[in-house]
């Protein structure tokens, strides 16, 4: 059974009609992140550019050690899968892009789990935090997403209204093994006339 999208009318009488698109907001990007005890930073911050009218963004993080099979996959089709959908409903648009990211990769997945933790947050000054520290961010309510030792994930978020840019922190804890984290981020951008 599927249900109708909410509707809603100008003062007028004319019907509020909203249409989403998907489009990269960080098309793939790389990382290197060295080991926790080397001289060189095992941190990064992927700053995230929010398109106007972004309602939500489906990432995908895939964190590696050193000599693992690497990985890359296409933005293009989950952007694809929603267009051929035909739906309008953006938490559903999101499910859509998600589920057609996760089965995206070079099909090479690492034969050991990298340590690491990160962060998802929109406040410039927790990823600021991340950075100054050995990968901190105090304020439990910056985050949009905390993980630890999960190096990969694909995952929809819905976004406060007005978000205009996103952080991305990882961390590699792994101890004398340097990482690389790979990204990116779809936005589902709505508007209505």
């Amino acid at each position: 059974m599927q249900q109708a999208d909410f509707r809603s009318w100008r003062e007028d009488g004319r019907e509020i009609k909203c249409r989403a698109v998907v489009q990269d907001a960080l098309p793939l990007s790389n990382a290197t992140l060295h080991c926790s005890n080397c001289i060189h930073s095992s941190r990064n911050v992927f700053t995230v550019d929010i398109p106007d009218g972004t309602v939500g963004v489906v990432y995908k993080l895939d964190v590696r050690d050193e000599g693992q099979p690497p990985i890359s996959w296409s933005t293009a089709l989950a952007v694809a899968a929603v267009a051929s959908s035909g739906g309008t409903a953006a938490p559903a648009l999101l499910g859509t892009a998600a589920t057609a990211l996760t089965k995206q990769g070079n099909n090479a997945p690492p034969t050991v789990s990298t340590k690491c933790h990160w962060f998802i947050t929109a406040d410039p000054a927790a990823a600021q935090q991340f950075l100054a520290t050995k990968g901190t961010i105090t304020n439990g309510n910056a985050c949009l997403r905390a993980a630890v030792n999960t190096p990969q994930e694909t995952r929809p978020i819905t976004l406060p209204p007005g978000t205009r840019q996103l952080f991305v922190c990882v961390n590699n804890d792994n101890y004398t093994t340097d990482a690389t984290a790979t990204l990116s981020v779809t936005a589902l951008v709505q508007t209505c006339k």
